[in-house]
């Protein structure tokens, strides 16, 4: 026998083996086994639970097949929230009425705090001011939506809506988050979205959307409205800042404002806030962008130097001096600037110019601010910066004092058509060439002329 049909006759025999093998096997099965072998090609049946809960109870439950859809139970507001979607059980948002049953599912109803939508809710601070252009931050932003809810909105307000200082679009979208869903934030914040840090005026009109309050210019009139110093009319948004910030009720007939009457908080001519220094125009706002004589009013209506720490420094000093020394007569609010500046600031040698120079005065009031000392062009500069932050349009000059021309610097003002010569550094003792302790404050030209002070 050959060995190819050797191979042949052994598989032959295998295969007989095999297939007798396997058919006892299957004769001696088990009955259950049998019939669930017999069933493989017919889907089973699965019945799983879908249960609702709203406000910490279960408000229903429903059992279902696989693949069917469960019937959502409506839900509506509840005092202090509103019923805004689902969240599964893992907290993610769902929409229960397209998910189909795949497994036993739990769905919690999400309520978030009503806001109101006809309080003010972003309010003037010392001497009536609203800052609608300063940077809102974190403070005012928590203020604001404690004025726009009610007690019972506060019980569902998150845990902690902290936020950074200054409020970003991204820092405002995560705080309101907590009040709004984010397809109703991303109506409006989204065209805010290149805004590094949010103005208080643009938290108004964004506000103003959400809260779904119509600005109607016909009601909010523009002659003889409440006035805010910082918000002329002519701003583009002055409708929505008065809408965010004045007392106001909602009618059938639109909205009524009242008290639109009140007389302007400031007189018109200059005016100190907070140590800062404003010119009101004859209907109670702030003049803005403007130069008046060689003082510049910028933006917010506030004075300028140009130079932003140094207008920190005066406004600081300014808003301390009037503090300790209240008092409404300007030229003694002057006087107790000069005794400030006398006061505060000690002698050092520090550069000198030469007779008439001009432009050095900024530059050395700011050094006479950070190091507190300095010389007769330091105590000038100094003094000449707090004066214009008064109002006075203030001179400062480099010359030679006394006979023996002795290098030095002061400050001219002229005032009710009479020039005065202020000297803080002689008031110091800061020149040796003349005597100290002297009264050198508003000396008149005609009596100054002893101290034979030449300027070029």
């Amino acid at each position: 026998m050959d060995f190819a049909r050797s191979v042949k006759i052994i598989l032959c025999t295998l295969l007989v083996s095999a297939a007798v093998f396997m058919g006892s096997c299957t004769e001696n099965l088990p009955d259950e086994v049998a019939l669930a072998s017999a069933s493989d090609s017919q889907a089973q049946k699965r019945e799983y639970t879908v249960r609702f809960f709203a406000d910490g109870e279960e408000i229903a439950q429903e059992t279902l097949d696989v693949g069917e859809f469960p019937k959502v139970p409506e839900v509506g507001d509840i005092e202090g929230a509103r019923f805004v979607g689902w969240v599964d059980s893992k907290g993610r948002t769902a929409v229960p009425a397209d998910t189909p049953v795949t497994w036993d599912f739990e769905y919690t109803a999400v309520f978030l705090p009503i806001l109101d939508g006809t309080g003010p809710y972003l309010f003037t601070g010392s001497g009536g001011l609203l800052r609608p252009d300063a940077v809102l931050d974190s403070t005012e932003l928590v203020t604001a939506l404690n004025a726009l809810a009610g007690d019972a909105a506060k019980e569902y307000f998150p845990k902690s809506f902290e936020a950074d200082n200054a409020i970003t679009t991204d820092e405002l979208r995560k705080v309101l988050s907590g009040f709004y869903t984010y397809e109703e934030m991303d109506r409006v914040i989204l065209g805010y979205e290149d805004v590094d840090k949010l103005s208080r005026a643009q938290f108004a009109v964004i506000m103003n959307s959400l809260l779904g309050r119509t600005v109607d210019e016909k009601v909010i009139p523009a002659d003889d409205a409440y006035t805010i110093p910082d918000v002329p009319l002519m701003r583009s948004d002055y409708t929505q800042l008065m809408e965010a910030s004045i007392e106001h009720t909602h009618s059938d007939s639109g909205e009524f404002w009242r008290e639109l009457s009140l007389p302007a908080i400031y007189e018109e001519g200059y005016v100190l806030v907070e140590g800062g220094l404003y010119c009101v125009d004859s209907e109670g706002f702030f003049i803005t962008d403007t130069v008046l004589g060689s003082l510049t009013f910028g933006y917010d209506g506030r004075y300028t130097s140009g130079d932003i720490a140094l207008d920190g420094y005066v406004r600081a000093a300014i808003a301390d001096v009037a503090e300790a020394q209240p008092v409404s007569d300007p030229a003694e609010l002057l006087e107790a600037v000069y005794d400030y500046c006398c006061e505060s600031f000690s002698f050092a040698q520090r550069n000198t110019y030469q007779v008439g120079a001009v432009g050095w005065e900024m530059s050395e009031a700011l050094t006479m601010f950070e190091a507190r000392n300095g010389n007769a062009c330091s105590y000038a500069g100094a003094f000449w910066a707090l004066a214009r932050g008064l109002g006075y349009e203030a001179h400062a000059v480099v010359g030679t004092i006394g006979t023996a021309q002795t290098p030095h610097a002061w400050v001219e003002i002229e005032i009710d058509g009479e020039n005065y010569i202020f000297d803080p550094t002689v008031e110091t003792g800061g020149v040796t060439a003349v005597e100290g302790g002297l009264n050198m404050f508003r000396l008149h030209e005609s009596t100054a002329a002893m101290w034979a002070y030449f300027k070029g």
